[in-house]
């Protein structure tokens, strides 16, 4: 392991084109250490909603390709990865954290009788797919909130293919401190999307509360497998 350990995290990605800004983790800017990308060739938004098994051994290459560049781990950038984490993780010599929901078990076990998870996720869409994606026993700790479901979201992102920041903050801190004003319950938040992690410290300022997300996951991944530093 010890010479696993220069190249940082790899990082595996949807097949499609996405604006990744400063602080989302696809974009290696966002780290302080090295990573490594790779998209999953078909792994398009649709077919990880629909838990797509016929992607397996798409995910599979891509993470056998970045154990071989020497990344000491392997995360990703959508928290319905998580539908793959097992294949993957049996699939490589690595530590394989994929998705952002792999911490709801941590974060509910700090949680106290009554209390409950805020997740923020895409769209309504996503809601189903993201709670069935949870062990069940965690599934009534937990409340949903989709940001695309205000127009504000949606309209962030130009014709160019890049994206208003500020609309795009302003979508997702909204939607948080809504989430939070409906559900007096909501402690602590957690960002399922990769592309709202540029956003976590906006939301924490607006709700007061603790945020979970990808950078919170990957940072932890990578300070977790220092084995020769």
């Amino acid at each position: 392991m010890v010479g696993m350990q220069r190249n940082g995290v790899g990082i595996l990605l949807l097949d499609t084109v996405e604006p990744y800004v400063i602080g989302d983790p696809g974009n290696a800017e966002t780290f302080t250490f090295a990573v490594e990308y790779r998209k999953v060739p078909g792994a398009t938004i649709e077919r990880v909603l629909g838990r797509d098994r016929t992607l397996d051994s798409a995910f599979i290459s891509m993470a056998r390709s970045l154990q071989a560049e020497g990344v000491r781990a392997i995360s990703g950038c959508c928290g319905l990865f998580v539908n793959y984490q097992q294949v993957v993780s049996e699939a490589v010599a690595l530590p394989v954290a994929l998705s952002s929901l792999l911490q709801v078990p941590t974060i509910v076990a700090t949680l106290i009788k009554a209390q409950t998870l805020g997740i923020l996720v895409g769209s309504r869409e996503r809601e189903a797919p993201v709670m069935a994606a949870l062990p069940e026993r965690f599934r009534t700790s937990v409340v949903i909130a989709g940001v695309f479901d205000s127009g504000g979201a949606a309209s962030a992102f130009r014709e160019d293919g890049s994206i208003d920041t500020e609309l795009f903050r302003h979508a997702v801190v909204t939607t948080a401190n809504s989430l939070v004003l409906d559900n007096p319950s909501v402690v602590t938040i957690l960002l399922e999307t990769s592309f709202f992690a540029p956003y976590a410290d906006a939301v924490r300022a607006e709700v007061n509360l603790p945020v979970y997300d990808f950078s919170t996951l990957i940072n932890d991944l990578y300070d977790g497998t220092r084995i020769d530093e």
